[in-house]
């Protein structure tokens, strides 16, 4: 499976998004698929194919790991 460690953005950020996606859809800028408001995410690292077991691995890893609170701006 594809895997990815990513951080779920509010409704409000995602919303932010889909606007100007639609502008920049609107304006022909550029040729491609824009990703729905559903699968909006910030991703930190992609971890690429991987199985199950690494996967679970993964999981334990992230389960232990401590950070302090952030913010971000576009």
């Amino acid at each position: 499976m594809r895997a990815f460690i990513s951080v779920e953005l509010n409704d409000d950020v995602k919303d932010e998004i889909i606007k100007i996606q639609e502008k920049i859809e609107k304006l022909n800028l550029i040729s491609g698929k824009f990703i729905e408001k559903d699968n909006l995410h910030l991703t930190l690292k992609f971890l690429g194919e991987i199985d199950e077991s690494t996967l679970n691995k993964v999981k334990d890893g992230l389960k232990n790991l401590k950070f302090s609170r952030f913010e971000i701006s576009l």
